[in-house]
């Protein structure tokens, strides 16, 4: 990590040889392990960050989430023309649905905020800079698991908000989903990675695979979304890990940003979430009444359930 950076984490810290040095992550936990019902919290000036997981009726919590702030090191430009460094905060937290167990879950939560720092490191935080970091960031992590050989028949959704003071950047691979909730509506900016999609069936049969109905429809009759970091026995089947990346404008009456795995939205659906959001006396108690919601919905045969919000007050 760089000098005077902090992680805290319950389930192992980041290596130095795994840290950037342009980037510190701070005040929250790398990984959040949690065994049946738990919550995480942290209170930062805006926005603040609530975690919440259920784990149902599996036996095993296979998910991972990571949120902090990142500094990064942009270009701006001096009074004389040329060009300085400056460092720019940014808001970061991902949402990683486990599947195959959690390793590539905890391997994304720990290594994903320095990896898209240090993409960012030298370029301005645009949207054009912000989707080229967030794609690379996501394949180097995925081809680094591939060197590895650790996730053939395993994997992970990855899902990751960048928060600045004017525009939420979303990247998502797999079927976690971000929703922003806002006075008038429930916004989903990237639409869920499934083989029940036609485009991505297209995709995938072109690629040489084929979508099974097994319980759903599942790649080879084997993985139920279409893209995922990891699985790599089933890239020459169609699964590859390129996220669709979404840039929203913060507006006034925007509320906060809810992260989920999918267990959250098989359950309550995103209007149902955003009923139960402005129904909750404040914001910071949203997470556990949708997760609670839902976790009574479940049945035996029940996904993993979890999420990260975080409350976003606009300055109007």
């Amino acid at each position: 990590m760089a000098a005077g950076s902090a992680v805290e984490a319950t389930a192992g810290s980041m290596s130095p040889s795994e840290a950037s040095s342009s980037c510190s992550v701070v005040g929250a936990a790398a990984v959040l392990d949690f065994n049946h019902t738990s919550s995480y919290e942290q209170a930062m000036s805006s926005p603040a960050w609530h975690v919440e997981a259920v784990r149902g009726r599996r036996p095993k919590m296979e998910d991972a989430y990571c949120h902090g702030t990142v500094t990064i090191r942009v270009q701006g430009s001096a009074a004389s023309g040329q060009q300085q460094q400056q460092q720019q905060q940014v808001m970061v937290g991902g949402c990683f649905d486990g599947h195959g167990g959690d390793f590539v879950a905890k391997y994304l939560a720990r290594n994903i905020p320095d990896r898209i720092c240090s993409r960012l490191s030298g370029s301005s935080v645009s949207s054009s800079s912000v989707a080229a970091a967030l794609s690379a960031a996501f394949t180097d992590l995925d081809q680094e698991l591939h060197a590895k050989r650790a996730a053939s028949l395993k994997g992970s959704t990855a899902l990751v908000a960048l928060v600045t003071s004017s525009t939420i950047h979303i990247s998502s691979c797999g079927d976690s989903r971000a929703i922003i909730i806002n006075k008038a509506s429930a916004i989903q900016p990237v639409e869920d990675h499934t083989p029940t999609r036609e485009d991505e069936q297209a995709r995938i049969r072109a690629a040489g695979g084929q979508v099974f109905y097994r319980n759903g429809c599942r790649v080879m009759g084997a993985l139920a979304m279409s893209r995922a970091i990891g699985d790599h026995a089933l890239r020459p089947y169609g699964v590859i890990a390129d996220p669709d990346v979404a840039h929203y404008a913060r507006r006034p009456g925007d509320e906060f940003l809810l992260l989920a795995s999918d267990g959250l939205w098989g359950a309550l659906g995103n209007q149902v979430s955003r009923n139960t959001g402005a129904a909750a006396s404040a914001a910071h108690r949203a997470p556990h009444a949708r997760v609670q919601g839902a976790d009574t919905r479940q049945h035996r045969s029940s996904p993993t359930i979890a999420c990260i919000a975080g409350t976003i007050f606009v300055s109007v």
